[in-house]
């Protein structure tokens, strides 16, 4: 099994984090975050390929170069140190965004089914329902003293309405 890299079109073993020939992670566009892990090898490995086929990040190539008064072999070893240093906080980065956005989406799922929770209280009470049966935080079973028939009730666009 192997995977093909969306920008190049290389076919990588099925392990791989970055492409072998263009050096992007290309594969996916999500991040999870209970499997994501960083592995500084593959940030390395990324490197390493823009060392090899002379496409390293200018600014850092510059920066290493300088620092290395012009010694080529050791500004590659100092570039590989800059740049993994900037791979690994761009994905803390990502992971941190991603954690953000999960974060935001439960507290307003949470805020929906306070809610909806204070909404069904007086629905209950203004329909005459003497039964409930829970299906879901956003749906129920409801039985009626007017009517012998059950009907089920489901929170949406911020009431509850009978489906």
């Amino acid at each position: 099994m192997s995977k093909i890299c969306n920008l190049c079109g290389t076919e990588n073993p099925n392990g791989a984090k970055f492409c072998r020939k263009c050096g992007k992670q290309s594969f996916s566009d999500s991040i999870e975050e209970d499997n994501f892990e960083i592995n500084e090898d593959d940030f390395y490995e990324q490197a390493w390929i823009e060392v090899e086929n002379n496409t390293q990040v200018k600014r850092l190539w510059a920066k290493a170069f300088a620092q290395n008064d012009g010694d080529e072999d050791k500004a590659k070893a100092t570039y590989l140190k800059f740049r993994v240093s900037d791979l690994k906080k761009d994905a803390l980065d990502k992971v941190d965004i991603e954690n953000q956005k999960r974060r935001k989406k439960i507290v307003d799922i949470e805020t929906d089914k306070n809610k909806a929770d204070n909404q069904l209280k007086a629905f209950l009470s203004l329909n005459g329902v003497y039964t409930t049966k829970k299906i879901s935080d956003f749906e129920y079973c409801v039985g009626y003293q007017s009517s012998p028939r059950d009907s089920v009730i489901k929170y949406t666009n911020g009431t509850w309405r009978i489906v």
